[in-house]
């Protein structure tokens, strides 16, 4: 596959998924540090894309799902996310510097990911915030193959209730969509929702609540 150094003008170009899993032991931290080791030693070139190539393969899917909660596209969501995982590399030399004290490396990422999304939503108009649906991350955004298929009529039911789910969290104010989103498709702590988004773990617990009860009432009306 290309590698990042030899097009960096073209974030399409980094993405693809290690054949060898002999990084899959090693944690976020030390993937990062040799990928900082390729940018700033050429001995290390190989060793830094193979552990750029295994966070891609980590956090791909994750990326693209949390872009699509803002924009609803899947192609927009798709180059979002290879701009995420560009930018991460490219900053991989200063990650410990930028990074908040005390925040996950996912929190990290997710803080990349949020600031391109609001930037194009800025940007264009033409399409409003939302957020995935509460059942998945991948309900409308990038699909697994399901491992079986539920009948016509559980179907029928499932789909329908999704996709109240969906309309009902698309209601919601805008920030209430952004914590609910991040605390239960995403699994984040509110400590680290507190470190992406710099607000209070309080004010988060608040939104988040109220969040969960205005989705209540939606639904019951429905």
């Amino acid at each position: 596959m290309p590698r990042p150094e030899e097009d960096r003008g073209d974030s399409s170009t980094i993405l693809s998924s290690p054949q060898d899993g002999s990084l899959d032991s090693l944690d976020d931290e030390a993937l990062m540090a040799l990928v900082a080791g390729d940018l700033g030693r050429r001995g290390t070139q190989e060793e830094g894309h193979r552990a750029f190539e295994e966070i891609v393969r980590r956090y791909e899917r994750r990326v693209m799902a949390f872009a699509y909660s803002y924009v609803r596209d899947q192609d927009e969501a798709a180059e979002l996310a290879q701009e995420t995982l560009l930018a991460l590399y490219r900053s991989a030399g200063r990650y410990r510097s930028d990074r908040v004290h005390g925040a996950s490396f996912l929190t990290y990422v997710f803080s990349i990911t949020r600031n391109l999304a609001l930037t194009a939503r800025h940007r264009s108009a033409r399409r409003p915030a939302a957020v995935s649906s509460l059942t998945g991350d991948e309900e409308e955004g990038p699909a697994e193959p399901e491992s079986a298929s539920p009948g016509p009529e559980a179907a029928a039911e499932s789909t329908e209730l999704c996709s109240r789910c969906e309309e009902a969290v698309m209601r919601l104010p805008a920030k209430q969509r952004e914590v609910l989103v991040l605390r239960v498709n995403q699994e984040l702590k509110f400590r680290e929702i507190s470190a992406l988004t710099g607000e209070t773990e309080g004010t988060l617990r608040s939104r988040f609540h109220h969040a969960i009860l205005r989705l209540e009432r939606q639904l019951q009306g429905a």
